[in-house]
């Protein structure tokens, strides 16, 4: 009787670090995930910051060549931002098919990436 108590203090003492091992890996799991997409996110971040910067010059660089073609700065300015409303008018119209869904897969794929 004494035997099968102590068995059963030492299976309930196993189950509990078992669990709170289990506990412990699936944090450590998240936080691995966690880490991965944040710096996923930040290195794109850094890509985007960085192009929108040169094309914020090119397009500078456009307005003025165009301007200085048609004689009139202030055309080129409203031509170069003409192309960006119709740009910005067709982004909204597809924005899901191209560009939601292919950042919440890769943001869900990066997540549940289980290479090592």
């Amino acid at each position: 009787m004494e035997e099968t108590k102590k068995d059963i203090e030492k299976f309930y003492d196993d189950l509990r670090d078992y669990l709170n091992t289990r506990i412990e890996l699936a944090s450590l799991i998240t936080a691995e995930k966690a880490a991965g997409a944040l710096s996923t996110i930040i290195t794109k971040g850094t890509f985007i910051f960085v192009l929108l910067f040169g094309l914020i010059f090119g397009s500078i660089a456009l307005a003025l060549y165009i301007g200085q073609a048609r004689d009139n700065m202030i055309e080129g300015f409203l031509f170069v931002a003409a192309g960006y409303f119709i740009i910005g008018i067709f982004l909204i119209v597809v924005n899901h098919q191209w560009l939601k869904k292919p950042i919440l897969n890769s943001f869900i794929k990066q997540f549940f990436n289980d290479d090592k």
